[in-house]
């Protein structure tokens, strides 16, 4: 009897945890680009940026941001990660910009800026595990870009 009730216990618990964790779906037709990035601080360690992120609704339906989490990279570096807790609605078939603080580390950088400055090609990738309130979900997005600033090549034959 004792073993019966440790098991109907159990599975309650398990049952109870489940049912309050946010579980990943599908997209609801969210996407996001960066449209600005300005560095605002420095210090000895860090330099604090504000990245600003425009998020488009491709749906018919209201989304309603409650917070969001962005990694950065550029050219495999990874630069940091941007938190934020802002809530956002965005109406039916429209886009909304948000502006967010990202804190790049010094010493995580450092050893790989040669790299940067000796290449004219640069890939952006920005990962983001977005948080809805309705229905209470997660979305995780992806974007790449690539920005090649190499000079354009001219023919010389006619």
């Amino acid at each position: 009897m004792k073993t019966l009730l440790q098991a109907i216990g159990t599975a309650a618990i398990a049952t109870i945890l489940l049912a309050c964790q946010t579980i990943p779906e599908t997209n609801p037709g969210l996407d996001i680009n960066i449209t600005d990035l300005q560095f605002e601080k420095t210090t000895p360690f860090e330099t604090t940026a504000r990245v600003t992120l425009r998020l488009t609704n491709e749906s018919p339906d209201p989304i309603a941001v409650r917070g969001a989490v962005h990694q950065l990279t550029l050219n495999r570096i990874e630069f940091g990660k941007i938190v934020s807790g802002d809530r956002l609605e965005i109406a039916p078939f429209s886009q909304s910009t948000q502006d967010v603080t990202m804190h790049i580390s010094h010493l995580r950088v450092i050893t790989r800026l040669k790299s940067l400055a000796d290449t004219v090609t640069y890939n952006y990738q920005l990962k983001s595990r977005v948080h809805l309130d309705s229905p209470r979900r997660r979305v995780r997005l992806e974007k790449s870009e690539t920005l090649d600033l190499s000079p354009p090549k001219i023919s010389t034959s006619l």
